[in-house]
């Protein structure tokens, strides 16, 4: 067998590495935190349906160490990998949550022998980069994936997110489709089921499907504000209104609410809550300026926000 990692030191560079992207990853803030948050809202429930689910321990153990609690990660992922000792992706998930925690040499200690299982098994990653060697193109290699791992949640999400990145918007929702039947409770699945719908010019199903993941996660923002803009969109003013007030009531910091709060205002001729809704936007997000000077509704409210 030939060690794939021999030192202490590159194994500490690969959690690191591993750390970075999750930090890097983070730079998104809001689109980070509400797929983790999806992750762990989902995986919760399942675990309350059946503690022993290996598949969800990892899932919620990992989720938690990317927010930063590694107390209930490491918990999580320790009762993991007593059911199912085998599993690679628990003994490197629990190394570096270990070693996020400063518990340096056990990371050391349980991310070689992720290591030594992945020589014995293989991985997933793994088999991608083997495929790509045979010339096959990733959306090749995914398809070959899912045939070796059927329903596997990874390989599903990535042909989903790969569809809809490159605006193959019935492939992406046939693989979301595909995904809510191994996750039924993934609230972001709905949602990009109705962006896609939305890019096909298919509102009433766009609307159903934002409905849906609102109806399992009814605090998410990016759902609230893509069915709030929807019906701003379509002049449904008095549909949108309500919807954006319980968004900024949730996400008081975000200057888009209150920039569609003031269009809508401004469309309804209210000239004190554009007004208003325009100062706060401004206060929160001063370059939002470019976006309000580009809509003409706004052109005779632009007076009162000089002060």
């Amino acid at each position: 067998m030939i060690e794939l990692i021999s030192s202490d030191e590159m194994i500490l560079e690969m959690l690191h590495i591993c750390d970075v992207s999750n930090k890097e990853s983070q730079n998104f803030e809001r689109e980070f935190q509400e797929q983790s948050n999806d992750f762990l809202f989902h995986s919760l429930r399942q675990l309350e349906i059946n503690p022993e689910n290996v598949y969800f321990l990892n899932l919620a153990g990992a989720t938690y160490s990317n927010l930063g609690n590694q107390k209930e990660a490491i918990k999580l992922l320790q009762k993991a990998i007593t059911l199912n000792p085998e599993e690679k992706a628990l003994w490197n998930n629990l190394s570096l949550a270990q070693y996020r925690k400063g518990d340096i040499q056990q990371a050391i200690v349980n991310y070689r022998k992720g290591l030594e299982l992945e020589q014995k098994h293989g991985s997933l990653y793994m088999r991608t980069i083997q495929y790509a060697m045979q010339g096959k193109t990733y959306e090749e290699s995914l398809h070959l994936l899912l045939e070796e791992y059927p329903n596997d949640f990874r390989v599903l999400t990535y042909l989903a997110h790969y569809y809809l990145k490159n605006k193959k918007y019935l492939k992406a929702i046939v693989y979301n489709y595909k995904l809510l039947e191994v996750l039924p409770d993934l609230f972001t699945a709905w949602h990009n089921i109705s962006e896609s719908y939305y890019e096909l010019g298919e509102i009433t199903k766009a609307i159903q499907a934002l409905n849906r993941a609102l109806d399992i996660n009814p605090t998410t923002h990016a759902s609230l504000m893509a069915l709030a803009i929807i019906y701003v969109k379509q002049q449904q003013y008095d549909q949108a209104y309500p919807l954006l007030i319980e968004a900024r009531e949730l996400y008081p910091e975000d200057s888009c609410i209150f920039f569609h709060l003031a269009f809508v205002a401004a469309n309804q001729s209210n000239r004190e809550d554009a007004v208003s809704n325009l100062l706060k936007c401004l206060s929160l997000a001063p370059e939002m300026i470019t976006h309000i000077l580009e809509q003409p509704v706004f052109n005779d409210y632009l007076s009162d926000l000089v002060t």
